[in-house]
């Protein structure tokens, strides 16, 4: 009886064995990459957190920062997870960082026993924002199904508030996620209710699990192609695309705007307030009904309100900034301002009325003249009236956002609204 074989790339390479993954980080050292081989033994494995239909992820206690997933399929292609590890690893450190801080990207092979047999790879651990508690003290992921499934899921885990403009910024920074996968040459291929993470704390921000499926594009991923029913893509039923998951993308739009599960593009969308574009919006899920001219993660982050050129190389930090002066910009332009003149005493009245979003707590409201007045009022579910002195000459209102987007009164600042009045509106 002969040897067994080890399983073969198209081009009759092996890619189970030691052999083949040396073979490809020889490779990838001589192109400046560099694919770490870790051994079982060197790892501090705690115990089981997870596991799924390929294998079992392991939390470590060393090396801090990594989970170790041990796979019990043999369908997995060592050599193109080899491949995945030295992409990661041939990036600018500031590239690196930026995916790590996304995606459970794998980052080393781990080898078992005298003939180094592959079992696994190790992978960045979930960030701790990503867990939510349930109603009995345990920690569980937050994945896109809880934000879908929002209200019924919470009888069982105390989730943040989402409203339609934190959907809005969260899906932003997941078309952002898409751009840099993209741009990058990678595919994310399955994408499902259950392998993105998101939170809100201290921004929107989403995470992206099981990135040993991604493959680099129009080559052999580590794991066969599979597609999470009900997230399948029916114009590309094969191997995984950019078109696909541009498809999927829309999918995940429309499901999280309306929070329902089974919506495809087709369905409609609820109101969505400025910068984000309710028809582009539109427009881009009617494309993805197309095998052609599928929307780029790029047009999607227009349409949510930001641009890739703008947000894709913002820190946190600065994306924050920028989506609180966004938010508050729609809050100001959201509150109108009407002038009613009372003749008979010589003075304007000044209504405020509140916009519809629950991002802003109150307004502080300023006017000139001699008896120059600084007033805050708080929300309420009537219009502001206040008498304003004859000799005023504008009005400043500064919308107060909530504890949501934190206080910066430098942003508050550039975001207020200022009126000039006619002199005949104070006869």
């Amino acid at each position: 009886m002969s040897e067994p074989t080890p399983e073969t790339t198209a081009d009759g390479e092996a890619t189970d064995t030691a052999e083949a993954i040396d073979a490809t980080a020889s490779r990838a050292t001589e192109q400046g990459a560099l694919i770490p081989v870790i051994d079982l033994s060197e790892l501090g494995i705690e115990g089981p957190v997870g596991s799924g239909g390929e294998g079992t992820v392991y939390l470590l206690n060393s090396p801090s920062g990594s989970v170790f997933k041990r796979y019990h399929v043999d369908s997995v292609d060592y050599r193109a997870l080899a491949r995945l590890v030295a992409h990661r690893n041939a990036l600018a450190e500031r590239d690196r960082k930026a995916i790590d801080a996304v995606c459970a990207w794998p980052t080393a092979i781990v080898t078992e026993g005298p003939d180094r047999r592959p079992v696994g790879c190790l992978m960045s651990e979930v960030p701790g924002d990503f867990y939510a508690r349930t109603t009995v003290g345990r920690n569980t992921l937050m994945e896109l199904q809880h934000l879908i499934y929002a209200e019924s899921k919470r009888s069982a885990v105390h989730l943040p508030e989402m409203s339609i403009e934190l959907r809005l910024l969260l899906l932003a920074r997941l078309a952002e996620v898409f751009h840099r996968l993209h741009r990058a040459g990678v595919v994310v291929g399955d994408v499902s209710m259950k392998n993105i993470l998101w939170t809100n704390r201290p921004e929107p921000a989403v995470f992206l699990i099981d990135a040993d499926s991604f493959t680099r594009a129009r080559k052999r991923g580590a794991l066969p192609p599979k597609q999470t029913p009900d997230w399948t893509d029916p114009g590309w039923p094969g191997a995984p695309t950019v078109a696909s998951d541009s498809y999927k993308f829309g999918l995940a739009v429309v499901r999280v705007l309306t929070g329902d599960y089974h919506a495809g593009p087709a369905r409609s969308l609820p109101e969505v307030p400025a910068p984000a574009d309710g028809v582009q919006l539109r427009a881009l899920l009617d494309r993805c009904l197309s095998r052609t001219g599928r929307p780029s993660p790029a047009e999607w982050l227009v349409a949510l309100g930001g641009t890739a050129r703008r947000h894709a190389s913002l820190t946190a930090e600065e994306r924050r900034l920028l989506y609180r002066r966004q938010a508050l910009s729609r809050l100001a332009a959201a509150a109108p301002i009407t002038l009613t003149v009372e003749r008979s005493i010589g003075t304007a009245a000044m209504a405020l009325y509140w916009p519809e979003s629950t991002l802003i707590d109150g307004a502080r409201i300023e006017t000139d003249g001699p008896s120059r007045r600084v007033v805050d009022v708080a929300r309420s579910t009537r219009p502001v009236r206040l008498t304003l002195d004859a000799e005023a000459t504008s009005v400043r209102v500064l919308p107060l956002a909530n504890a949501a987007l934190g206080r910066q009164p430098e942003l508050d600042d550039a975001c207020a609204i200022t009126v000039r009045l006619r002199r005949d509106s104070r006869r």
